[in-house]
Order: structure tokens, then C-alpha cells, then sequence
């Protein structure tokens, strides 16, 4: 009687599962499932064009988005100041994310997604940035923030933030339905050695 080996057979049945995953190519439109990515459309609001959306996460939250700047809450009271009464975001702010659930209650101690926002730096030299819209129902903004140094380890940062809406509907008892200003100057120092660091807002 003729043996039959079967050793080679069970050496390709493991080996075709691990050529199979090899061949598993990465196509060039995939995209990482990262904190950026899943947050990059947060400070998008459909219903108003100067505020943050606030995203329910099925708890009890406040009426407005949380937003945080430079550190501090914008607002330590929803009523009757609204953080979005007070916080635009524009041309004086440096940088601005938004903050994962895990890192708003780590960090904050809030339960829901935050905005954090820091306002630009003054450098070695002069810097002015300007920003104006205008849409089709007459809304315009116009953003101007112009910093640089004064002295050694000195600097300053003045901003102007003016917007001019008149909405989507006509009003009888006036013809714009938002106008707001916000004015800003702050003055910085940068200790030598990169020591520290300290602003006047």
C-alpha cells in the first residue's frame, strides 16, 4: 500500500490565508480614521455663520457650544452671555481645534465637544492679515489683525472683527439683523532663553 504525504498539502492550506492578506493593497482614496479627521467639520454651523455648532452628545449640556480661549472659557455663564456673543473666530487667533470628548473632560472637566483657540503671537517682525466675505443676501465681514515687535522680547497684536448682516429676510423695525464689533489689542513678552512666556489681552 502506497503512503501518501500529506505534509505538503497542510503547509499551503496555512500559507494561501497569509498570501491572500498580503495582497491587500491600501488605495490612495482610504483616509486614517483620526481625531482630525473625525472633528475637521465641527466649527461648521448650517444655521448661523458666526458661531461654533454645538454637537449633542446625548447628555445634558448647556445652550451653547463650549469654547475656550487662550485657556479660560469665553463665558463661565450660558445666560445672559452666550460664549458666542463674545467669540468669533478670525484672523487674531493663532490656532483653533476642537477637542475630543476624552480631552474636554480630562483637560476641562466638560462633558461634550469644546473649541479651543489661542490668539496669534507677536513676532520678530510685522505681520497684518485681512479677511472679507460678502454672500449674496448682503452679509459682509471684514477681519483685520495686524501684529509685531515693539522692543526686545516686546510685542504687540491689534485686531478688529465687524460684521454687517442684514439675514435672509426683511426686517421692519431695522435693516440689519446682527451687527457686531469686537475690538482687540494685547501686548506680549518673550523672556530670553525661551523661559516663559506672558500676555496682556
Amino acid at each position: 500500500m502506497k503512503r501518501i504525504n500529506l505534509f505538503p498539502l497542510a503547509l499551503a492550506g496555512m500559507l494561501v490565508p497569509v498570501t491572500a492578506l498580503a495582497q491587500d493593497k491600501v488605495t490612495k482614496d482610504s483616509v486614517n480614521n483620526t481625531k482630525e479627521v473625525n472633528n475637521r467639520n465641527m466649527l461648521l454651523n448650517a444655521s448661523s455663520a458666526d458661531q461654533p455648532r454645538q454637537i449633542n452628545v446625548g447628555l445634558p449640556s448647556s445652550l451653547a457650544a463650549t469654547i475656550f480661549e487662550d485657556g479660560l472659557p469665553v463665558s463661565y455663564a450660558t445666560w445672559p452671555d452666550m460664549p458666542y456673543f463674545s467669540w468669533f473666530g478670525g484672523t487674531s487667533y493663532g490656532k483653533v481645534a476642537g477637542l475630543s470628548l476624552s480631552e474636554g473632560a480630562l483637560q476641562f472637566g466638560a462633558v461634550g465637544y469644546i473649541v479651543d483657540s489661542y490668539h496669534k503671537q507677536s513676532g520678530e517682525k510685522f505681520n497684518g492679515t485681512v479677511n472679507y466675505q460678502l454672500n449674496n443676501y448682503g452679509r459682509q465681514v471684514f477681519d483685520a489683525t495686524l501684529s509685531g515687535p515693539i522692543a526686545k522680547g516686546w510685542g504687540y497684536m491689534v485686531s478688529s472683527h465687524q460684521i454687517w448682516d442684514p439675514g435672509t429676510s426683511s426686517l421692519q423695525a431695522a435693516q440689519l439683523q446682527t451687527r457686531m464689533q469686537n475690538y482687540k489689542a494685547m501686548i506680549d513678552k518673550r523672556f530670553a532663553g525661551g523661559r516663559g512666556y506672558m500676555s496682556l489681552l
